[in-house]
């Protein structure tokens, strides 16, 4: 598999209005055996899916390990797989929430984010020495971003988003992805007397 590979487009959920935004959800889940896999949930303010993006696995070779260094799973999280995940999104995407250190290191600065959900219960040294521009605490999370001018984006989406628990929007990523991987390897189901 090559790092610049492709995103499956799972299409849009339901019919989308000319000025209709979404929020997004996006993580990647890492396998031994696969590598990196994507995906993005695209939600309205009640939580409901509008529109998913995962992409197939990436394995960096040995060689990639070696030429990236430290600065492969940044590159290869944040800027390869989240970059093509949300130029996949068909609508535009008022905001971004990640679970994973690396999309906030690795993706560029854009008007959507990304911005880091995390539990206030997550001890992470780096996450809690980075400089942080902007934190704001919403229940039993903390959202934090790298660019302070998210925070009036922050602020509408918290006003509109009928989400309490900002953790379950990734929970329905991971199983999806999780699903797809187990439907991708059963073998194709046919029926007595169908052609192979």
């Amino acid at each position: 598999m090559s790092l610049h590979q492709g995103v499956r487009r799972r299409g849009t959920m339901s019919s989308t209005k000319g000025s209709e935004t979404g929020i997004g959800f996006v993580t990647v889940v890492k396998s031994e055996e696969l590598g990196y896999v994507g995906g993005l949930l695209v939600v309205n303010p009640l939580g409901r899916p509008l529109e998913f993006h995962a992409t197939a696995p990436v394995k960096p070779s040995r060689a990639h390990e070696i030429l990236y260094g430290a600065t492969l799973e940044p590159f290869l999280v944040g800027e390869r797989i989240v970059g093509a995940l949300t130029e996949a999104a068909k609508l535009p995407l008022r905001l971004v929430l990640t679970d994973r250190r690396e999309v906030i290191d690795g993706a560029p600065a854009a008007s959507w984010g990304p911005v880091l959900v995390r539990s206030h219960d997550d001890s992470d040294a780096a996450i809690d020495s980075t400089p942080w521009e902007l934190r704001r605490a919403v229940g039993e999370f903390e959202l934090a971003a790298r660019d302070s001018s998210l925070g009036s984006r922050i602020d509408s989406m918290l006003e509109t988003l009928a989400i309490d628990d900002l953790s379950e929007p990734f929970d329905r990523i991971r199983e999806a992805l999780d699903e797809a991987r187990k439907s991708a390897s059963r073998p194709a189901t046919r029926r007595p007397g169908e052609a192979a």
